[in-house]
C-alpha cells in the first residue's frame, strides 16, 4: 500500500511537520508523509491526553476533486493507520481512542466505522500492514543481494535496521504495543516472528556454505533478535540500529555449521514433576492468582475471585496485599526466587560449566512444564499486568542469562552472545507455551543448552557436548 512514492513500513505516514517541530521530535520516528497529508497545522485542534492536538491530516475538500470513492476511502484508511500509530506512541494502545484517531486523522466518525468496526480493528490493520510492508521490503533486499550467505543475511538485517531507525513508532507498535490488543495482538505478533523464523531457517537450507538450521535453533535466532530491537524501543535508542546489525549477523552465523545437526528430536509431552506439598495462605493466593490470569486473562480478575479460588477470606487477601496489583507483582517476585534457585547450580562457575549449563536448563524447562500457569505468566502474562510486570519479567531474563553465561571459559564470539541468550530462553517459553504447550518444554533444554554454549564455544563443538551429555 503505497502512497506519495513512499510506504508505512519506512514511516511515510508520520506526517510533516514544522522545522520547529521536527527539532523537538528527533529519534521519534518523524518522516515525510504522503501527496495528501500535508500539515493541518491550528485548523481544527483539539485537546485530548491532556495535550493539545493539531490534525495530522488536511481533510480532504468537498465537493468535486480528483479522486473516486474507492481512492477516498482508502486514502482515509492510511490516514488513520498513520494517526493509530502516532496515538499509541503518545498514548499507549489501552489509552487510545476513537476520538484520538478520527482527529489525528482529520477524518469523521463516520468514516472510521464505515471501514473499522471499533478500535482494535483499525489496530490490528495498521499491525498487518506494518508487518507485510516491512517483511516484503527484507525479502527484496535479501532476493537482490549477491555473494555468501553471510553476505546476504548482512543486507537482509541491514534493511531490517533501517526500517526500525526510520519508523520507530511503527516498530514499536508491532514488537512493544502489539500484546496491549490482547490474543490477537499477541497472534499477529506470533504470525510475523514466524514468518522470520521460516525464512531465516530457507536462508540457511538453501545456502551452500552452511547446514540447515533445526526449528528451534532458528526460533532461537529470532528470540535473540527480537530481544535486541525490543530493548532499543523501549528505551527509545533506536538510532543505534544501524551499528548492531554487525552484532545481529555475528549472532545469527554463531550457529552455522557445516555439517547437519546432531540435535534433532522429537518433541513429546514429559509426565508432570509438579510437586506442590503444603502452602500457607499467602503462597495459596499467589499460586491461585496466576493460575486464574492464565485461564481467565488477568483483565478479568477481581480480589474476591482470587480470594475464593485460594480458599481465604477477602479480609485475608487484603491482610496480605494492598491491591491486586501488590498481589501480582508478589507472584512474579516468588515465580523469580524459584526460577534464580534453579539456576544457582555451582558448577556454572566451574571447569564444569557445560555440564552445569544443560543440568540447569533441563531443570528450568521440567518447572516450567509442571507449572503453565507459571510459564504462561512469563510467555505473556507480564504484558497485561503492567509496566513493572514487565520489569520484573525483563530483569529475571537478565539475570537467568547471566548466571548460566558466568564460567564461560572463552569470550563470546558475538557482541549479541548476552542478550541473544534472554531472547532465546524467553521467546522459546513463550512459542512453546502459546502454541503447544508446556509439557514438551523439557524435550527443548539440549537446544537451549546449545544455544547458550554456542557462542561461547561454536557450533561444532557445542552440538557435540550437548549431544554427549544427553540428560
Amino acid at each position: 500500500m503505497k502512497e506519495g512514492g513512499n510506504n508505512l513500513g519506512g514511516g511515510a505516514l508520520a506526517p510533516r511537520r514544522s522545522p520547529r517541530a521536527r527539532a523537538t521530535s528527533a529519534g521519534r520516528g518523524g518522516a515525510s508523509g504522503p501527496e495528501q497529508a500535508t500539515s493541518a497545522g491550528h485548523n481544527g485542534t483539539k485537546a485530548f491526553a491532556g495535550k493539545t492536538t493539531a490534525p495530522l491530516y488536511k481533510r480532504l475538500p468537498k465537493g468535486p476533486h480528483r479522486m473516486g470513492p474507492d481512492e477516498v476511502a482508502e486514502n482515509q484508511r492510511r490516514r488513520m493507520y498513520g494517526a493509530m500509530i502516532e496515538a499509541v506512541a503518545a498514548n499507549g494502545y489501552g489509552r487510545t481512542s476513537v476520538k484520538q484517531v478520527v482527529t489525528l486523522a482529520g477524518v469523521s466518525r463516520r468514516s472510521f466505522y464505515e471501514r473499522f468496526a471499533n478500535k482494535e480493528e483499525c489496530f490490528l490493520g495498521t499491525l498487518d500492514l506494518i508487518a507485510s510492508q516491512a517483511m516484503d521490503h527484507i525479502a527484496a533486499t535479501y532476493r537482490s543481494a549477491e555473494g555468501t550467505l553471510e553476505q546476504r543475511l548482512g543486507a537482509a538485517l541491514t534493511t531490517f535496521a533501517e526500517v526500525v531507525q526510520s519508523n520507530p513508532k511503527g516498530a514499536r507498535l508491532m514488537l512493544v504495543d502489539a500484546p496491549s490488543a490482547g490474543p490477537a495482538g499477541w497472534e499477529r505478533l506470533t504470525e510475523t516472528l514466524t514468518v522470520f523464523e521460516e525464512r531465516f531457517a530457507a536462508s540457511f537450507e538453501r545456502a551452500p556454505d552452511a547446514a540447515p538450521l533445526p526449528e528451534p535453533v532458528a526460533r532461537a535466532i529470532v528470540g535473540g533478535l527480537r530481544r535486541a530491537t525490543f530493548v532499543r524501543l523501549l528505551e527509545e535508542r533506536t538510532d543505534e540500529m544501524l551499528g548492531l546489525v554487525g552484532n545481529m549477523l555475528s549472532w545469527t552465523l554463531v550457529f552455522r555449521t557445516a555439517d547437519p545437526s546432531p540435535l534433532g528430536v522429537q518433541l513429546r509431552a514429559v509426565p508432570s514433576e509438579a510437586r506442590l506439598g503444603s502452602e500457607d495462605d499467602c503462597a495459596r493466593v499467589l499460586r491461585s492468582a496466576l493460575e486464574l490470569a492464565a485461564l481467565e486473562g488477568y483483565g478479568n480478575l477481581t480480589p474476591m475471585r482470587i480470594a475464593d479460588e485460594a480458599g481465604v477470606s477477602i479480609d485475608m487477601f487484603f491482610g496480605l496485599f494492598d491491591d491486586m496489583e501488590a498481589c501480582f507483582l508478589a507472584a512474579i517476585e516468588k515465580l523469580g526466587e524459584e526460577v534464580r534457585e534453579i539456576v544457582s547450580d555451582p558448577g556454572l562457575t566451574s571447569p564444569e560449566w557445560p555440564a552445569a549449563v544443560r543440568r540447569s536448563l533441563d531443570a528450568l524447562m521440567r518447572y516450567f512444564a509442571a507449572r503453565p500457569a507459571y510459564a504462561q505468566t512469563i510467555a505473556t502474562g507480564v504484558f497485561a499486568m503492567g509496566r513493572r510486570a514487565v520489569d520484573l519479567g525483563a530483569e529475571l531474563a537478565c539475570e537467568v542469562a547471566a548466571r548460566l553465561t558466568a564460567g564461560a571459559p572463552n569470550p563470546p564470539l558475538t557482541g549479541l552472545a548476552q542478550e541473544g541468550i534472554e531472547g532465546a530462553i524467553w521467546h522459546t517459553i513463550y512459542c512453546q507455551t502459546t502454541n503447544g504447550g508446556t509439557d514438551a518444554l523439557p524435550e527443548l533444554s539440549g537446544y537451549l543448552a546449545y544455544v547458550v554454549l554456542a557462542p561461547f564455544l561454536g557450533a561444532e563443538e557445542a552440538a557435540r557436548i550437548v549431544t554427549e551429555d544427553r540428560v
